[in-house]
């Protein structure tokens, strides 16, 4: 490898890194954001009925998509305070 490539290499790298982390972290963000707006809407759409069992079973189902996220989100939140 000529003299100067290696380190054009790793500076290219190191930018892919970047980028990636930079994607990740956006990413994060629209899932929390989407995490958050489905709770609201869901919170709002059995505001009442929540008392009654059969609405308790729908209304778990359709957070089903929410407790995912924010677990997922807890898990990269974890991952990343270990690196």
């Amino acid at each position: 490898m000529p003299p100067g490539e290696g380190a054009a290499f790793a500076n290219g790298y190191r930018r892919g890194q970047d980028e990636a982390a930079a994607e990740i972290e956006r990413l994060r963000v629209a899932l929390k954001e989407c995490a958050d707006d489905l709770e609201a809407m869901i919170a709002h759409h059995y505001d009442k009925t929540l008392d009654y069992p059969s609405q308790k079973i729908k209304y778990d189902r359709d957070m089903t998509p929410v407790v995912t996220a924010r677990r997922l989100l807890n898990n990269e939140q974890r991952a990343s305070d270990e690196r």
